[in-house]
């Protein structure tokens, strides 16, 4: 229950998300709002979408083991501890200025590495099918603050999106985050 629009652009990457959890255990789906989804860890902003615990802990605090390479233990650990939860799937966003990758955690499918390049934008999380992608086009030409504006207001469109279709996947509440070069 998500959505996360992140963009390599010409002096750097920026990285929208909402705010919005989603907290499903065996009986019950709640939903909470001004959760951070996205931070700046070493050389990349890092965000996770999908299951977002390791060792039963808010994934943030385990943030600087994550690597983008596959074989990283700490996927096996939370594609064991998966198991017994009710999402068995989780996904991690490495991204910066030059980069572009994702680790693909899943219960029955194992983890698996996608490299994104040379792609300058990934929509992430079930929101995605609110997103018109119209302005993000060339991002690796355009600096910073354009390719911010024009995050925010695809952001915001999808929300309007999503509130006319009566969906509730996401939250209009959002976080930025950005690393320049």
């Amino acid at each position: 229950m998500t959505l996360i629009i992140a963009a390599r652009c010409y002096d750097g990457c920026v990285i929208v998300s909402d705010s919005r959890q989603h907290i499903k255990n065996d009986t019950d789906i709640r939903y909470k709002d001004g959760y951070i989804k996205v931070l700046i860890c070493g050389k990349y902003v890092i965000y996770n979408h999908g299951y977002n615990r390791i060792d039963n802990k808010d994934w943030k605090l385990q943030a600087k083991n994550l690597t983008p390479e596959v074989d990283n233990p700490v996927y096996k650990q939370i594609q064991e501890e998966m198991k017994s939860k009710p999402d068995k799937k989780a996904f991690y966003v490495f991204i910066n200025k030059n980069e572009l990758h994702e680790i693909s955690i899943e219960v029955g499918n194992g983890v698996k590495y996608i490299n994104h390049l040379p792609g300058d934008r990934l929509v992430s999380g079930c929101g995605a099918k609110y997103v018109d992608l119209g302005l993000l086009i060339d991002l690796n030409t355009k600096k910073y603050n354009k390719v911010r504006a024009d995050l925010e207001t695809t952001f915001l469109n999808a929300y309007n999106n999503q509130s006319k279709a009566n969906g509730k996947e996401f939250s209009n509440g959002y976080t930025i985050k950005y690393l320049l070069s």
